[in-house]
């Protein structure tokens, strides 16, 4: 899994094995992934995405009403093969 964002701290502190902000049981998991080679972190989205076969798109929400933070909405983008997109034919 690859994380992304434009901040190069919260991309190095990942990298590191250490969590970017806090939430209980958050570091012991960032350490415990990159440790094993299952997480790592990126500010190019374009290096993210290269192999890549899912991408997941997470952002939070600012409520107009109350000016605050809405919960963190995300959505999934499957990787489509051409042979597999609408009207896409097969590369050999």
């Amino acid at each position: 899994m690859v994380g992304v964002d434009r901040d190069q701290f919260k991309v190095d502190t990942v990298r590191a094995g250490s969590a970017p902000f806090f939430e209980p049981g958050l570091e012991e998991l960032v350490r415990d992934s990159v440790n094993a080679g299952r997480l790592t972190a990126s500010v190019s989205l374009s290096e993210a995405l290269a192999d890549a076969d899912v991408a997941l798109i997470c952002v939070a929400r600012l409520r107009r009403r109350t000016a605050t933070w809405d919960s963190i909405s995300c959505a999934a983008f499957p990787r489509r093969s051409p042979s597999r997109s609408p009207g896409g034919t097969s590369r050999s």
